[in-house]
C-alpha cells in the first residue's frame, strides 16, 4: 500500500495555510520515516507468511490500512492543525460561516474515492482470491451506511441535511471498514460504517468546540482508523 493517502491527509487538514516548504517536510517525514516504520510493525513479513513486525506477531490485523495509512495520516493532521492554529475569524464570538466552496465538486470527489476504494481494498488481497467479493461487498455497505448515518444524525443536530457531513460519513465508513473488510460479515460492515458515520458528525462538532480547525475532517480519520484497526 502506497504512503500517499497518509501524506495527503496531514497536508489536507491545513490546506493553503502552510508554506510549500512545510508541506514538503510533512510529506518527507511521513513517507520516508513514519509510514515505513509503522507499516513494518503491522505488515512486516506478510508476503512470506512469517510476521516480523512486533504488532504483526501480536496478532494485529489491518488488512488494507485503516490504522497504518488512515490513522497515521489523521494523527499527522492533528499535529499540523495544532501547530498552525485556526483560520482567522474561524472561532470568533460570532464567526462568519465557513462552508465548502463547491459542494458538487466535493461530492464528485467523494464518489471517485468511493469507487477507487474498491481497488484499494480489493487489491490488498494481492490476487483474485475467494475473499475479494466479500471485501468489495463490505466496502460498499460500510460506505453507504456511513453516509446514511451521518445524514440522519446531522439532520437531527443541525435541523437540516448537511452534504458535507454526508461526504465525510461515507469516507469515515470506508476508512473504518478497511482494516477488517476481509473477515467481517456484511451486517458487521453495515454496523461499522454506521458507527463511523455517527462518530464523524459528533467528532466534527467536538473539534469545533475545542477550537481545532480541521478544514477537511482529516483528524477524525485517526479515530475512524482505530474503530476497526
Amino acid at each position: 500500500v502506497c504512503p500517499w493517502p497518509a501524506t495527503t491527509l496531514g497536508a489536507g487538514a491545513v490546506a493553503e495555510r502552510i508554506r510549500f516548504g512545510a508541506y514538503v517536510l510533512i510529506s518527507v517525514v511521513t513517507s520516508a520515516v513514519a509510514y515505513p516504520l509503522f507499516g513494518h510493525w503491522a505488515w512486516g513479513g506478510m508476503l512470506d507468511g512469517h510476521p516480523t513486525g512486533w504488532l504483526a506477531r501480536m496478532g494485529f490485523l489491518d488488512f488494507a490500512g485503516s490504522t497504518v495509512v488512515h490513522s497515521l495520516g489523521g494523527w499527522m493532521a492533528l499535529a499540523a492543525c495544532l501547530m498552525v492554529g485556526p483560520r482567522i475569524g474561524r472561532f470568533d464570538k460570532n464567526p462568519p460561516p465557513m462552508t465548502g466552496h463547491n459542494l458538487p465538486m466535493s461530492t464528485i470527489g467523494a464518489l471517485l474515492l468511493w469507487f477507487g476504494w474498491f481497488g484499494f481494498n480489493g487489491g490488498s488481497a494481492l490476487g483474485m482470491t475467494s475473499i475479494v467479493p466479500l471485501v468489495m461487498l463490505n466496502t460498499n455497505l460500510a460506505a453507504a451506511a456511513g453516509g446514511l448515518a451521518a445524514f440522519f444524525v446531522s439532520w437531527q443536530i443541525e435541523k437540516l441535511p448537511d452534504v458535507g457531513q454526508v461526504i465525510n460519513g461515507v469516507i469515515g465508513g470506508l476508512v473504518a471498514v478497511t482494516a477488517g473488510c476481509n473477515v467481517v460479515a456484511p451486517l458487521g460492515a453495515v454496523t461499522i460504517g454506521a458507527v463511523a458515520g455517527v462518530v464523524v458528525v459528533l467528532g466534527t462538532n467536538f473539534l469545533a468546540k475545542v477550537k481545532v480547525d480541521d478544514v477537511v475532517g482529516a483528524i477524525l480519520l485517526a479515530l475512524e482508523g482505530r474503530l476497526e484497526g
